[in-house]
């Protein structure tokens, strides 16, 4: 039993590895020492996110560590991620490890928008921002909506991203997917991009 909560720096990782405190059972979130967080930080996924295609049923993975003092881990508190300082999109706890991963349905119109993960305790005032940049539909799929693309699937294509439905392969063609549309052989047409 007991634990231990270091709300000053003057102490040494080492320290509280030693024999008095191993063992311990007590703590936030299951650690024998607590700390007070002090950073929050996206774990193997930069700042920076580029190209994402909003899909039906897509997610975007967001792993977060919450560090105090010595970067000790920080667990069993609650981060939350929030789009563009309005819309709430997940909650999870940190582990002993002080990480969590947030699994984050994003629909939203194309452009640059905000991901801010901070802790839901609003006493505690760290956050870390990345940048999603949401990209537009592109010839291969089509608008289900103004925030999601879906690409065609076999035997259907589309060279307008603008569409709402993919196009049935036109006579003596092969349509594998997306925009590719491929003549039976002694067949051709214009362009790639061509159903004539």
């Amino acid at each position: 039993g007991g634990g231990l909560y270091l709300d000053s720096d003057n102490f040494e990782g080492s320290q509280v590895q030693s024999p008095a405190v191993q063992g311990n059972t007590a703590g936030a979130g299951a650690q024998n020492v607590a700390v007070r967080p002090q950073s929050l930080a996206l774990v193997d996924s930069g700042s920076f996110v580029t190209n994402f295609n909003n899909r039906a049923g897509a997610y975007l993975p967001a792993q977060v560590n919450v560090s105090g003092l010595h970067n000790l881990p920080c667990g069993g508190l609650l981060v939350q991620a929030v789009l563009d300082q309005q819309w709430f999109l997940g909650v999870n706890k940190t582990g002993e490890d002080g990480v969590t991963l947030i699994n984050i349905k994003v629909q939203v119109l194309p452009g640059a928008h905000n991901i801010t993960f901070s802790l839901l305790d609003n006493s505690i005032t760290i956050v870390a921002v990345a940048t999603l940049v949401v990209r537009g539909c592109v010839p291969g799929e089509v608008s289900l909506s103004n925030d999601t693309c879906e690409a065609c699937p076999t035997g259907r294509f589309s060279l307008n991203p603008s569409n709402s439905s993919c196009d049935a392969c036109p006579a003596n063609a092969e349509c594998p997917g997306k925009a590719a549309i491929v003549p039976l052989l002694g067949f051709w047409h214009s362009s790639a991009t061509s159903i004539q």
